[in-house]
């Protein structure tokens, strides 16, 4: 860990910037909104939210580090204000293997029966 810390510093430092943050989010949103939390290895940012993460956790690893299955479906919490009741909006849904993003689609037309 403090090798890659210090190889990551030492590159910063060559290429005469700071170093930038980096968003990595299961959600695939690359949007620096509401609490977020950071990968103690690889330093990605994450939406709490998102991943589940108790904001008050003091050591947190991304699941890339800590390999472990996520839920990419992610429930808007709260739902906006111009939900319609009984139905539930979404960041992001998965279609079979198709992830599928706020801000990527208008509308989904998903078959069901009338009973």
């Amino acid at each position: 860990m403090l090798t890659f810390i210090f190889v990551t510093l030492m590159l910063t430092l060559l290429s005469g910037g700071e170093e930038e943050d980096v968003i990595r989010c299961i959600c695939g949103l690359y949007k620096d909104e509401g609490m977020m939390i950071q990968c103690e290895r690889c330093l990605v940012w994450q939406h709490c939210d998102c991943v589940r993460a108790d904001e008050g956790v003091e050591h947190y690893l991304c699941e890339r580090c800590n390999p472990r299955p996520v839920d990419l479906e992610i429930v808007m919490d709260p739902q906006p204000h111009y939900a319609t009741p009984g139905l539930t909006n979404y960041i992001t849904l998965l279609r079979g293997e198709l992830q599928l993003r706020q801000g990527n689609i208008n509308m989904i037309d998903i078959p069901f029966k009338i009973c």
